[in-house]
């Protein structure tokens, strides 16, 4: 009895409440993301739709999905089209299913479970063809439009540090460095500022973090028990190792991984 309503019988008692007007329209969620469509890249894009997800308490996730989904998937589209040089290639259900997996992927590192749980369509992984070694040297040109407004703003501490750092991972000598200052002297600035600089060539750099909060403030960042597949509790746990099988996707990434930042 609950889910009708006016004669039409819902799936579900949040669709029945949707029907009678009693959760929060997402008009200003909608309203977000189109704004967003015009300044952003479709990486981007995807980023914020995730942090919706997670943690807007979105009233109808998969008609915000249906709205934005070519939006969302514009990169995927334009990758393809290169890659099969076919440049009338229209969106398919495998490409939305590429984004999908890209949104499902952000969403667990922010702390978040699958798509279906929070009212999306459960990608198929089983079919999908991303390469995750390429996802990761997929580089972003807003990526390099901030490194080339900012690189000349860093002050001379910033500078010594940045140069130490990309020179070593350039060089290939290696190393562990652990950067310390007070809040609000521009070490996020600064950390940006390297990842944009070794992704623009081609390399992968791997940004972490120990909460969801702390990882939205690096560009690709992701959780580290979510990155390196990190045991949560261990006290219940008798292999206290990363939950990575050698020949995983994961395991190329980590393989050719030129830098890692872990804050």
């Amino acid at each position: 009895y609950l889910k009708t309503f006016e004669g039409r019988i819902c799936s579900n008692y949040k669709e029945a409440c949707q029907v009678r007007g009693l959760l929060e329209n997402d008009e200003h969620w909608n309203a977000t993301l189109e704004e967003a469509a015009f300044m952003h890249s479709p990486r981007m894009l995807r980023d914020l739709f995730a942090v919706m997800l997670q943690v807007c308490a979105v009233s109808n996730p998969n008609q915000l999905w249906i709205n934005h989904q070519e939006n969302l998937s514009e990169d995927i589209l334009h990758r393809v089209r290169i890659q099969q040089r076919n440049m009338d290639l229209e969106f398919s259900t495998e490409i939305l299913n590429e984004a999908l997996i890209i949104i499902e992927d952000k969403v667990r590192s922010l702390g978040g479970s699958d798509l279906k749980s929070v009212g999306l369509p459960q990608p198929n992984r089983d079919s999908s063809t991303i390469d995750d070694v390429l996802r990761e040297r997929t580089y972003n040109v807003s990526e390099r439009r901030f490194l080339e407004e900012n690189e000349g703003k860093m002050l001379p501490d910033q500078r010594e540090i940045f140069q130490k750092i990309t020179d070593s991972v350039f060089q290939e000598t290696g190393g562990i460095f652990f950067l310390d200052a007070p809040g609000g002297t521009g070490k996020t600035f600064l950390l940006n500022l390297i990842l944009a600089m070794v992704r623009e060539s081609d390399e992968i750099a791997l940004a972490v973090a120990s909460s969801g909060i702390a990882a939205t403030l690096l560009t690709g960042g992701r959780t580290a028990h979510s990155t390196f597949k990190l045991p949560l509790n261990i006290t219940v746990i008798a292999t206290l190792t990363c939950n990575i099988s050698r020949r995983s996707g994961m395991a190329k990434v980590l393989k050719c991984c030129k830098l890692i930042i872990w804050i």
